[in-house]
């Protein structure tokens, strides 16, 4: 399937498309949105998998304000196409709390937000989300 082209994610294994968040800066917040808006602009389905995700333990920025409304404001416009948005999280200690995060954020959003403590288990549950096995 082509992938669109993108700034930030990596749409190499389109139609999983992923973030390694390990030097995540607050400036990429603006790259994250113009991606979500030319994968929605792409109208093909996909999930997102964020690899090193903080967790919910980093301190807030007005970037994430404006990430968190502009998900608010197009949450039903990346539900289109956006089968999921999962979140890899390898610290143990971090699960719960991402967990209620998450839960959260799905029943808000009307979008599946699901945190995982492997990569391949995030994998194998996006396929299936998608449809592909």
């Amino acid at each position: 399937m082509l992938a669109p082209a993108l700034k930030l994610l990596d749409p190499d294994d389109f139609p999983l498309v992923r973030l390694d968040a390990t030097d995540w800066q607050p400036a990429h917040g603006r790259a994250l949105i113009d991606d979500l808006e030319t994968l929605i602009e792409h109208g093909q389905p996909f999930v997102l998998i964020i690899q090193n995700g903080a967790g919910g333990n980093q301190k807030r920025t007005e970037d994430d304000k404006t990430r968190m409304l502009w998900f608010k404001a197009n949450n039903q416009r990346l539900a289109t196409c956006c089968r999921g948005i999962f979140t890899v999280l390898t610290d143990a200690t971090d699960q719960p709390r991402a967990e209620k995060q998450t839960a959260g954020l799905s029943a808000a959003m009307g979008l599946r937000f699901q945190v995982f403590a492997d990569a391949d288990q995030a994998e194998t549950e996006a396929r299936r989300a998608l449809n592909l096995g």
